[in-house]
Formats: structure tokens, sequence, C-alpha cells
């Protein structure tokens, strides 16, 4: 479980985000929504101790993420960025291997453990098949995978995506989304995500946060938080609701006849 209590930042004498209080229950996928600017990626970033707050506290199972150092916080927390950058053309073997990075030993040599784990990422993420291409060479499919199989190789609980199927096609975008789904179903994961398709966060997530202006605007259920109202308020877009059973889809309304 995953607790802010009055967080805020800002740089540059600019507040992005302001006084955010809230409740990211585990074993659960939770979307954070809001239109450019809202802060979705800063508060990611601040939930993972990635940067530090201006005020406020982040509480991680109860302990308060600034007293947990940096070597233990990367066994309890993944980060997959939006934008990484594979300047170096490791294999995706040695590049998912490096999620096992916080429990090697001083000299830095992997186990037999390590190795099996790494091999089992790969399996789940369906990447093996890739293990002795050079990362640099992947698709954005196939190298968002590498990345995902990079962090369950951490073996962390927590996984923080930004972003996860940004720039991708449909066909990869599900692909994606079907993975995380079954690691929260398969390995009970807690997942937070950056996701921009309303729809897609419908399907997928089970609870979505809704940004406005760097504050809280609202939490809760897709089916409850997803509506054309609420829509309106933080994109100011006309959109038609339709629910179906438990799906819930979102349709833009032209404004042009």
């Amino acid at each position: 479980m995953i607790t802010t209590k009055d967080l805020s930042f800002g740089y540059n004498g600019r507040k992005v985000i302001d006084n955010i209080t809230l409740r990211i229950e585990g074993a659960k996928i939770t979307g954070i929504l809001g239109p450019n600017g809202a802060g979705k990626s800063t508060i990611l970033k601040l939930l993972g101790g990635y940067m530090k707050a201006d005020a406020g506290k982040i509480f991680i199972d109860g302990k308060d993420i600034r007293f947990i150092s940096a070597r233990e916080k990367s066994k309890i927390i993944s980060f997959v960025a939006q934008n990484y950058n594979f300047s170096f053309p490791y294999s995706c073997y040695d590049f998912v291997m490096m999620g096992r990075f916080p429990y090697l030993g001083y000299l830095g040599f992997e186990k037999e453990e390590d190795t099996k784990i790494t091999e089992e990422a790969m399996i789940v993420t369906n990447t093996e098949y890739l293990k002795d291409r050079m990362i640099n060479t992947l698709s954005g499919g196939e190298a968002q995978r590498v990345l995902i199989a990079q962090a369950i190789a951490s073996r962390a609980p927590v996984l923080f995506l930004d972003e996860p199927v940004n720039h991708l096609d449909i066909k990869y975008q599900i692909e994606i989304l079907d993975l995380i789904k079954k690691l929260k179903l398969e390995k009970s994961m807690t997942i937070v995500m950056v996701i921009h398709d309303l729809n897609l966060a419908s399907t997928y997530c089970d609870e979505v946060i809704i940004l406005k202006n760097g504050s809280l605007y609202t939490q809760g259920a897709p089916a409850e938080i997803i509506t054309q109202d609420n829509i309106f308020n933080v994109f100011d877009v006309n959109v038609k609701h339709i629910k179906e059973g438990k799906n819930n889809f979102i349709f833009p309304v032209s404004s042009i006849d």
C-alpha cells in the first residue's frame, strides 16, 4: 500500500504538485490520468522517491520513503520510464540481468539464482527469444517488454510505469497492458501507471487517479470516475459515455458537424 499526506512539489516558482493526499491499494492496477502538465509523471517520480518533495510525506506499507535506503528501495520499487535512452548496445539478457543489481555482492558477480530469475523474467514477458539481440535494435513493443522484464527481475513488489504504451500501435498496447494485468494477477504486484487513453484505463485499471493543475481532482473505480462530467471538467472535451456491463466506453464528440 502506498499513501501520501499533503504532498507538494514545484520548481522555478511554479507549484507542480499541490497538497495531494491519496491512498493506493496493494495488488491492484492504478492509473494516473490528467491533461498535459497536470503533474502525472512528476507524482509518479515522487512516489518512487526519484524526486524529493518540497512538503508532505510518502509511505510504503507504513514506512516513510525518506528513511528507506536506495538499495532497499530498489528491492521494493521498480520504475519503467517513459523515454529510455539505450545508449549502450547491451544484449537484452544482460539488460534484464541489471534488475538483479540490488542483490549482487560487492564484487557484482551474479549467482545461479540471479540467472534463474533473469531467465524466468524473460519467459514471463515473452522476450527470451531476444536474449542475444542488442537492445538498441528492438522495436518499441519489444523494448517495452524488455524494460518490464528487467523490472520483474528485480523482484520488486511495486511497479511504476510512465506511459508504458505511449507511441505504440494498438496491437502492442494490448500486448503490454495484458502483460501488466498478468503481473497483477499472477504475482500480486502493485502497479501504478500514467496512461492517457481513457478507454484503456477503463479496461485495465482497478482504480484511477485524476489530476488537474497539480491537484487531486478525484479518485476511484474507472466506471465511477471516468464520466462525461469529469472528462469535460478536467480535459475541457465533450464525450459520449456508454456503459455495457462492467465495460466503460468513451467516444469524443466533434464540435464540427
